[in-house]
């Protein structure tokens, strides 16, 4: 008999090893298919790091060569073409910037501008990630000017992925002011720790105009400031007649009558 030694058994189990060993690598090559590279022309669905400016809105260019800390854990470097038109590096900070063809970039607008036809300017993530992207704009018209280009790369400056926007997703935005267009890369895997931008004067934002904006949701003062009108209703709505009551309230306010403190919205009668 085939069992009679023991063998069927141990037959059965080296196949159905042999079948899990074979399932988990089609599974394992289907998710390497999966996760290739995409160039992001949205940010519908984006999931990566926001891009925050803010802190160089003080109406200055802040010409540098970095390193320069952003929010988020992110450290900006650039390597302009002839250090730049200023010869002091790129642009960190607001101010008015050229880019021929697609018009200029002006207050209110805060932005990294790599300020050259040529050369790079990056952002270094502290951890590696998988997707950024951001709002960009870039001159279409520069004599000279090189093809605007954006790459991601590993902590040892290797290419993972570039696209040539010029031509795989170009902008054009004739006589704009502070016109920009999201642009991005989705590795698919967490891999990269640097994402850089060059060629044709390209500028780097946070938003489609160029404005500094909270990265997602309600600012917290709004949230406060609904909790505490949600409270303060609350409150009339229980202590008598809710039209009467609001009606009081802002009699009271017109007339410099609201109290100083509050006990409690609540006990709003008890304030001194």
């Amino acid at each position: 008999m085939l069992n009679s030694h023991g063998n069927g058994p141990r037959s059965i189990q080296s196949i159905r090893k042999a079948v899990a060993i074979v399932f988990s690598a089609l599974c394992m090559a289907g998710g390497a298919a999966v996760a290739s590279a995409a160039l992001l022309t949205s940010d519908v669905d984006y999931s990566g790091i926001v891009l925050d400016l803010s802190p160089y809105e003080n109406g200055e260019y802040n010409f540098t060569f970095g390193p320069e800390p952003l929010p988020g854990g992110i450290t900006f470097t650039a390597a302009p073409g002839g250090g730049g038109n200023s010869g002091e590096g790129s642009v960190l900070g607001q101010g008015r910037y050229g880019i021929p063809g697609n018009g200029i970039i002006d207050l209110p607008a805060v932005y990294a501008g790599l300020n050259s036809a040529s050369g790079y300017a990056q952002f270094e993530f502290a951890t590696p990630q998988s997707v950024f992207g951001a709002y960009f704009n870039y001159s279409t018209s520069f004599v000279g000017g090189g093809s605007a280009v954006i790459s991601v790369l590993d902590a040892d400056d290797v290419v993972l992925e570039s696209w040539e926007l010029t031509t795989a997703a170009p902008i054009s935005t004739p006589g704009g002011v502070n016109e920009f267009e999201f642009r991005g890369i989705d590795l698919g895997t967490d891999n990269f720790t640097k994402f850089r931008f060059g060629g044709n004067y390209i500028a780097a934002t946070s938003s489609a105009d160029g404005t500094s904006r909270p990265p997602q949701g309600v600012s917290a003062p709004s949230v406060f400031a609904l909790v505490g009108l949600g409270f303060v209703l609350l409150g009339y709505s229980r202590r008598g007649s809710f039209p009467e009551r609001a009606r009081a309230f802002w009699r009271n306010v017109n007339a410099g009558r609201v109290p100083t403190r509050l006990v409690s919205p609540l006990n709003a009668d008890r304030a001194t």
